[in-house]
C-alpha cells in the first residue's frame, strides 16, 4: 500500500505523551506497517534494522511504541487502527477493480474479438 489515511486529529490526541524521538518511532512503524500490509515482526533486532534504530535512546523508543500502540500476537505486532485502514482500503481497492470490469469499453478497437 502506498497510501494510507492519517487523522492527525486522533494521532494527536493519542500521542500527546509521546517525545519527538518516540514520534519517529511510531511514524516509521506506521509506514512498514500499511507498506508491507502485515505485522510488525516479532524480532526486535529484525524491528531494529527495518527502522535504523541503532542507538539505545532510538532502540528503547521502538521498544515503548510497540508496548503502547501495538498488541504482540503470534504472527507479529498488530496496530487496530492500522488493521481496520487496510481492510477498508483493500476492500476499497477491491470494488473499483470490480466496477471496472462492468464499465463497458468505449472503444472497439481494443475489444478483444474471437477470431
Amino acid at each position: 500500500m502506498n497510501y494510507y489515511r492519517r487523522y492527525v486529529g486522533d494521532y494527536l490526541k493519542d500521542t500527546s505523551r509521546l517525545s519527538m524521538l518516540e514520534h519517529g518511532a511510531y511514524g516509521l512503524l506506521l509506514d512498514y506497517y500499511y507498506a508491507e500490509e502485515r505485522p510488525i515482526p516479532l524480532d526486535l533486532d529484525e524491528v531494529f534494522r527495518m527502522v535504523r534504530a541503532i542507538a539505545p535512546a532510538e532502540r528503547r523508543a521502538i521498544e515503548k511504541v510497540l508496548s503502547a500502540y501495538f498488541e504482540r500476537r503470534a504472527d507479529g505486532y498488530h496496530n487496530a487502527r492500522a488493521d481496520e485502514e487496510i481492510a477498508v482500503l483493500s476492500s476499497e481497492s477491491v470494488s473499483t477493480v470490480v466496477s471496472s470490469y462492468s464499465v463497458p469499453s468505449r472503444c472497439s478497437a481494443f475489444v478483444p474479438t474471437l477470431a
